[in-house]
């Protein structure tokens, strides 16, 4: 039964993102981490490695934020740390509102899931090409929370 809820989540996500970039023809990353038991705990870290080689265009940078509808939070706390090619290292405490203040979530609706993306940094121009390290950790007064899987997406930025 477990085992078969896994399939279902992974399958609804990459369903999810397919539709929902399939149009995209600025896109530069995108790739997403399925949590164990959709329980992101305090201690797990969320890595992602992004490949970039335009140094010149600005870009946007959003997380993709899949969770359950039994998240008790309007909003989500998390450290995102940035290693860049030339090993400067950049530390955020990001907060991302999921629902507004009446308790209705923004995300998109599939199940008992809550499909989110969230804009993290608008306008950024990589300074370097190369490999970029970004790690991710829920950053809530709780050990674990509900959340089911976490996405990196970079694209091109479009006026």
């Amino acid at each position: 039964m477990l085992l078969k809820r896994k399939i279902n989540i992974t399958l609804c996500f990459s369903f999810f993102s397919l539709f929902l970039f399939s149009c995209k023809k600025d896109f530069v990353f995108e790739k997403s981490s399925v949590i164990p038991n959709s329980l992101w705990n305090k201690d797990n870290i969320i890595s992602f490695e992004a490949k970039i080689d335009d140094t010149v265009h600005f870009h946007n940078v959003y997380l993709f934020i899949s969770t359950k509808n039994t998240y008790n939070f309007s909003n989500l706390y998390m450290f995102i740390a940035v290693e860049t090619p030339g090993g400067r290292s950049l530390r955020d405490t990001s907060q991302f509102y999921l629902m507004d203040a009446t308790g209705k979530w923004y995300g998109k609706k599939h199940g008992d899931e809550y499909l989110n993306k969230v804009l993290y940094k608008r306008n950024v121009i990589f300074q370097k090409p190369g490999i970029y390290k970004f790690k991710i950790v829920q950053a809530m007064r709780q050990d674990n929370i509900d959340v089911s899987s976490v996405g990196l997406i970079i694209e091109k930025y479009k006026k």
